[in-house]
């Protein structure tokens, strides 16, 4: 009797674990935090990994020149973790109001801090909970150090439309030793691409195929100004709806380099030409991919 009980158990438990819901969250160690996350949305979980609501963290953080000290609230059994479920509460009320942070915008990223933005609701302190402010923005610093990990919105992050993604490391002079007859050329899959676009869709105003120009939103173009592009080039990819077109280069204002493939001043006017000097290109001109120009035509 006690064997068919604990195989009927086993079985309730099997299907609970199949009726689960999924989750909209990507996690992101310490180690893997990196610009390709600048304008993602995002929880910030603080020094011990918090798993399952267990080993939740207390943070002080400073809000209008007072030091709040806010507590992890997660919904999250690594099935049914939803990202609107998560967020940081102050463990005391301020000024009669409970603060919750609700989630952070990632601006930018260093070797040893990250700033936010933090989006604050306040909420009356009574059994109703009736916010009295709601999505007030805060600018932050945190150091690394009591970074666990991020909880990023996947929905930020989604690999739809047209989208530019970095390397993981250079394959330059990777490159130049296996294709001699070609300085810039690179063969390329998609586990050599960070898992973030530096790009996303959202972050395109307009593609403009026939003239080749990209416009950008003013945080894209803000993230871009803060790139590091080297006298040698920085190789980006171009994907649509998460499939590989086309390799082409970021290109420094002061280079005297020449390119014998696509490339692009991302700090200039984000024009993608074909060729540095326009005599000097290798092979066929892939900027005007056939699923390019179905996508831009049916949007």
């Amino acid at each position: 009797m006690k064997k068919i009980e604990l195989i009927i158990l086993a079985l309730l438990c099997f299907s609970n674990l199949l009726a689960q819901d999924g989750s909209d969250i990507q996690y992101v160690k310490d180690g893997n935090i990196d610009s390709s996350l600048i304008g993602k949305y995002a929880h910030i979980d603080f020094h011990k990994r918090s798993f399952n609501s267990a080993s939740l963290d207390s943070i002080k953080i400073l809000i209008d020149e007072d030091s709040i000290l806010f507590i992890e609230n997660r919904v999250d059994n690594g099935y049914n973790n939803w990202f609107h479920q998560q967020y940081l509460e102050s463990k005391k009320p301020v000024d009669g109001e409970i603060i919750r942070i609700a989630k952070t915008k990632i601006k930018e990223i260093s070797s040893s801090s990250i700033f936010v933005d933090l989006y604050v609701d306040y909420f009356k302190v009574n059994n109703d909970r009736i916010k009295s402010n709601t999505g007030i923005v805060k600018n932050v610093k945190f150091n690394r150090k009591v970074i666990s990990e991020l909880l990023i919105d996947i929905h930020s992050f989604v690999g739809t439309g047209i989208e530019i993604y970095q390397f993981y490391s250079s394959p330059l002079l990777e490159s130049k030793k296996t294709v001699r007859e070609c300085a810039y050329c690179i063969n390329t899959t998609k586990k050599d691409l960070r898992k973030f676009p530096l790009i996303g869709k959202d972050d395109i105003v307009k593609f403009d195929l026939k003239n080749q120009v990209i416009l950008l939103t003013e945080e894209a173009k803000e993230r871009i100004n803060k790139l590091n592009i080297p006298l040698e080039g920085l190789p980006v990819v171009l994907t649509l709806n998460g499939e590989i077109i086309y390799t082409f280069w970021f290109w420094n204002l002061k280079s005297s380099f020449g390119c014998d493939r696509v490339f692009t001043y991302p700090k200039l006017d984000f024009k993608i030409k074909f060729g540095l000097p326009k005599t000097n290109t290798f092979g066929t001109d892939p900027r005007f991919d056939k699923r390019l120009i179905d996508y831009v035509n049916e949007n």
